[in-house]
C-alpha cells in the first residue's frame, strides 16, 4: 500500500469548516468567513490551524507515526468521512476516522487502538495556522481565535485528556476509542454552543 493518499487536496466540508487533508491523516482546519456585504457578497477562508497525524507510544516506549512508520496503511474515503487504518510492524493496530458533522460547525476526529499489547499513549499535534491559541477558563476546551476576525474554534477531547505543549495527549487501553471534537462560530458564543 502507498503511504500517503493517492489524491491531492481532499477537502471535506459542511458549510461552517472545512477539513483539507495533508499526508495520511493529516488535517488543515478551513474557516469560511464573511467578506465584504452585499451587493458583493465576497468571502474569504480562513487556515485556521493544522492538525498532524497522531503518535502513538507502546509501553516499551517504541513510538509509531500514523504516517510515516513501517506498518501496512489502508484509507477509504467515503462520502461523508475517511477512515486511516494502519497495522504497524510489531506494534499496534489503529485507526483514525476523520468526519465533518452535518449541519453543525463541528468536525470530529475519532482515534481507535484497534489491537494493542497493552496500554497505548495517543498524541495528536495541533499547530497555529493563521488562528492562534488563546486563553481559556475552561481546562476541558482549547480556544483559538483570529486577531483580524471575531471567529472562533473550539477544540475538546471526549475522554479525558492531558493538553500539553500543543498537543492533546490520552493513555488508551486495546479496544478503546477517543475522538477530538472541533466547533467554530462567527463569535465565541456560537462555537460553544455547538459543542455543548
Amino acid at each position: 500500500m502507498r503511504p500517503f493518499p493517492p489524491k491531492a487536496f481532499i477537502y471535506q466540508s459542511n458549510g461552517f469548516m472545512a477539513l483539507q487533508e495533508y499526508g495520511f491523516g493529516g488535517q488543515k482546519i478551513i474557516v469560511p468567513v464573511a467578506g465584504t456585504p452585499a451587493p458583493t457578497t465576497v468571502s474569504e477562508r480562513l487556515s485556521a490551524i493544522e492538525i498532524d497525524p497522531p503518535v502513538f507510544i507502546d509501553s516499551s516506549q517504541r513510538t509509531y507515526r500514523l504516517d510515516g512508520s513501517p506498518g501496512k496503511r489502508h484509507l477509504t474515503y467515503f462520502a461523508d468521512r475517511t477512515v486511516y487504518r494502519v497495522a504497524f510492524d510489531g506494534g499496534p493496530r489503529v485507526s483514525l476516522t476523520v468526519y465533518p458533522v452535518y449541519g453543525r460547525p463541528a468536525a470530529v476526529l475519532r482515534i481507535s487502538i484497534d489491537q494493542a499489547r497493552g496500554p497505548i499513549g495517543v498524541t495528536f499535534p495541533i499547530r497555529e495556522d493563521g488562528f492562534h491559541l488563546l486563553p481559556s477558563e475552561d481546562p476541558e476546551i482549547i480556544r483559538y481565535g483570529s486577531s483580524k476576525w471575531p471567529y472562533r474554534l473550539l477544540l475538546a477531547a471526549s475522554t479525558r485528556a492531558t493538553w500539553l505543549g500543543g498537543s492533546f495527549q490520552w493513555r488508551l487501553n486495546p479496544g478503546r476509542t477517543t475522538a477530538l471534537t472541533m466547533t467554530s462560530g462567527g463569535e465565541e458564543q456560537e462555537a460553544k454552543t455547538a459543542l455543548d
